[in-house]
C-alpha cells in the first residue's frame, strides 16, 4: 500500500483555485463567526450575564468554538487568509492544495511551493496556514517539508529558523503585501537551514545501538515499570521504527544522523496509533506539533 501524507485524506481539494476567497468558498469556510453572551444562574435563581466572558460561534451552524474574553476580537477567515493571495503574485509555482476545519475547530489552508533538492531527494515545501476562533492562538503559518519519494513529513523547528511563524492581521493592502513577503523570506530561510542541516547530519555517524537508545529515550522506555503487555507493544513500535530506518529508500543514509531523522519522519508520518482514530488528529499531531520528531532531532545533535 503506497504511503501518503497526513493531509491526503482530510479537507477539500482546492488545487484548481487561485484566490483565498475561492478556496474558502469551496471548502465552506467563508462563514462569519460571532461573539455571544454567556449566562450563569445566580443565588437568586435567575440568569445573569457574565461581565467579562463570551463564547464564539459559527453564525451559520451555531457551532461553538470556545469561551473568550469580552475584549477578544474575532479574526474572520476571509481576513485571516487574505494576505496569502499576495504570495501567489510574488512566488512562481505557489499552489493551493487543501483547505478545511478539524474536529476541534482549527481552520487551515495548505499550499505548496516548488520542490527543492536535498541530498539527492526531491522535497516539496508545504505551508499550512492556520486560524482559530477560540482564543487559543493567532493566525499562523507552519512550514512542513515533504520528501516526495516516501511522503515523509518533516516538522522540525530549528533554533535559528523556526518552522512556525505568527501572522499579524492587517486590513491594509500594503501591510498584507509586506506580511506575505516577510513570511516567504521566513520560508526561504527555513528551507536553506533545512538543506544545510541535512548536509551536516548526513556526515555525522551514529551506531545502531545508539539509534535504539535514542528511540527508547524519546518514547520513554522503562522496562522496570512496564507490564509485559506494554513491553510487547513498545517492542512492536520500536521494530516498526527500525524498519523505517532501514527501508530501501533510506539506505543511502543508514548509519547517519540524517538517516535517523528520515526514519523517524517516516515512522511518525505513517505509524497507525490505536489512540489516533481521527485523520484530523493525525494531521495535527504529525504536521503541526510533532513533539517526538523535534526530540529526536535534538538527540542526534548530542
Amino acid at each position: 500500500m503506497p504511503r501518503t501524507s497526513t493531509f491526503a485524506n482530510i479537507g477539500t481539494d482546492v488545487a484548481t483555485f487561485h484566490t483565498s476567497k475561492e478556496v474558502l468558498s469551496a471548502a465552506k469556510l467563508d462563514y462569519q463567526v460571532v461573539k455571544k453572551p454567556m449566562f450563569f444562574l445566580n443565588e437568586k435563581n435567575a440568569f445573569e450575564e457574565y461581565p467579562d466572558k463570551m463564547f464564539t460561534a459559527n453564525a451559520n451552524t451555531g457551532k461553538v468554538y470556545g469561551v473568550v474574553s469580552s475584549k477578544y476580537e474575532v479574526c474572520q477567515n476571509s481576513d485571516a487568509f487574505s494576505f496569502i493571495d499576495y504570495i501567489g503574485q510574488d512566488c512562481d509555482g505557489f499552489e493551493y492544495v487543501k483547505a478545511g476545519e478539524t474536529d476541534k475547530g482549527l481552520i487551515y489552508i495548505i499550499a505548496k511551493i516548488p520542490k527543492v533538492d536535498v541530498l539527492g531527494d526531491a522535497i516539496t515545501p508545504y505551508i499550512i496556514f492556520q486560524n482559530s476562533h477560540d482564543g487559543s492562538s493567532s493566525v499562523k503559518a507552519t512550514i512542513s517539508p515533504l520528501r516526495i519519494i516516501c511522503q515523509n513529513q518533516f516538522n522540525v523547528s530549528f533554533r535559528q529558523s523556526p518552522n512556525t511563524v505568527s501572522i499579524r492581521h492587517s486590513s491594509q493592502m500594503d501591510s498584507r503585501i509586506l506580511t506575505a513577503r516577510n513570511m516567504m523570506k521566513d520560508v526561504a530561510g527555513y528551507m536553506n537551514t533545512f538543506q544545510v542541516t541535512a548536509d551536516q547530519l548526513a556526515t555525522k555517524h551514529i551506531q545502531y545501538q545508539d539509534v535504539i537508545k535514542i528511540f527508547n529515550e524519546v518514547f520513554e522506555y522503562n522496562p522496570e515499570t512496564m507490564s509485559a503487555h506494554q513491553k510487547l507493544n513498545f517492542d512492536s513500535k520500536r521494530g516498526e521504527f527500525l524498519a523505517c530506518y532501514q527501508n530501501d529508500d533510506n539506505q543511502n543514509f543508514v548509519g547517519t544522523a540524517w538517516g535517523v531523522i528520515n526514519g523517524a519522519a517516516d515512522y511518525l508520518t505513517h505509524h497507525k496509533s490505536k489512540r489516533q482514530t481521527s485523520a484530523d488528529a493525525v494531521f495535527v499531531n504529525t504536521t503541526l506539533l510533532s513533539v517526538a520528531l523535534n526530540k529526536i532531532y535534538q538527540r542526534v545533535l548530542d
